[in-house]
């Protein structure tokens, strides 16, 4: 089934797999905009070559592969990936050196950009979860017989849930010879004025993903919204503050947000943007430096392996914050207008990197 997210931060449409005896649906995918994801990984995509149905179209495995390969996400290819893709390849193309090609197409990823955690990607383990089932070759059986998935007992009946961070955390980052600490908090409606006026003098054609404020009307929607996913364990968004000296809560420079982390998931996303007059004093890398070291000391123990961060081609400055914080460029996404119309960069830190 697909659920459409309307909201005017946060448009998309998440694909979940439901059952009558589950007490959640199971994320399959999701598509952002500019990004889709989760994507499959190796073992899944030579898989669903290898099975053709009965009757189809193109039952050859070889010639399935490359038409799958855009589904393709996966951080770790094995290597004996370049040789069956360009095994693929070979009787298909002109070129000379189906290796090399085969080599820069697995390195380049599909849309989805990266997915892998283990043999299987995560949204693979999480349907076996659901369905109490064991992904050929991910884990051993205990010696009592029972079959586990992802560390869990799959007899157990329990879903990993998340009871939702309260509403008074803040983070802090110390300050630097030139520039204030800086205090990160969850937003309040109180923040709705100095949100529009740092919001004034954007571009106007703002995407979905980070749109203008122009009326305290849509600021303050937009506050309620923060809040409204913060009590739900879905966004955590912090407002950026300026410290003064005394400690207190100076002016808002920014905002960071970390998406979709939640236990047993190992990927979550993370997103910012700097207030008009603060931009070029390097408020965003250590706003979201501080945002990523306390995810990964909060989820990571629980599960979370990679954090990614999307944008477009045409913002190089989120490049550069990226390469400031240890997000390594990962893939290319492509455009959808019109809230994405130009590529999209995907980076991704990882916990242990």
């Amino acid at each position: 089934m697909g659920v459409y997210r309307t909201a005017a931060d946060d448009p998309g449409t998440d694909y979940l797999l439901h059952h009558p005896d589950w007490d959640r649906a199971e994320l399959l995918a999701r598509d952002d905009g500019h990004f889709m994801g989760p994507g499959l990984s190796w073992p899944e995509l030579v898989r669903a070559a290898d099975q053709a149905l009965p009757g189809g179209s193109t039952a050859d495995p070889r010639a399935r592969l490359p038409l799958l390969l855009p589904a393709f996400g996966e951080d770790e290819v094995p290597a004996d990936a370049v040789g069956r893709l360009a095994t693929a390849l070979r009787p298909r193309t002109g070129v000379r050196a189906p290796e090399r090609l085969a080599a820069a197409l697995l390195a380049a990823q599909g849309a989805p950009g990266p997915a892998r955690d283990g043999e299987y990607s995560w949204h693979i383990q999480g349907i076996c979860r659901a369905l109490r089932l064991q992904p050929p070759g991910l884990v051993e059986s205990p010696p009592d017989g029972e079959p586990i998935v992802d560390g869990m007992n799959s007899n157990s009946t329990d879903t990993p849930t998340e009871a939702p961070l309260p509403l008074t955390l803040t983070l802090r980052a110390d300050a630097t010879p030139t520039t204030p600490a800086l205090l990160l908090r969850p937003w309040r409606e109180e923040d709705t004025a100095a949100l529009v006026e740092g919001h004034r003098g954007a571009p106007a054609d703002a995407s979905a993903s980070a749109p203008a404020m122009r009326t305290e009307a849509e600021g303050l929607r937009w506050v309620r919204h923060q809040r409204k996913s913060w009590t739900t364990g879905t966004r955590y968004a912090f407002a950026v503050l300026e410290t003064e000296r005394d400690g207190g809560e100076g002016r808002l420079l920014g905002h960071v947000v970390l998406k979709d982390a939640a236990p047993g998931r190992p990927t979550a996303e993370v997103g910012y943007w700097t207030a008009v007059p603060a931009r070029g004093q390097g408020i965003a890398p250590r706003a979201l430096e501080t945002l990523t070291t306390w995810a990964f000391t909060t989820f990571a123990p629980t599960g979370l392996t990679h954090l990614q961060l999307l944008h477009q081609v045409t913002n190089p400055a989120s490049c550069r914050v990226a390469e400031k914080t240890g997000y390594a460029f990962t893939a290319i996404v492509p455009a959808s207008p019109p809230d994405y119309p130009a590529d999209g960069h995907l980076h991704v830190r990882r916990a242990d990197g």
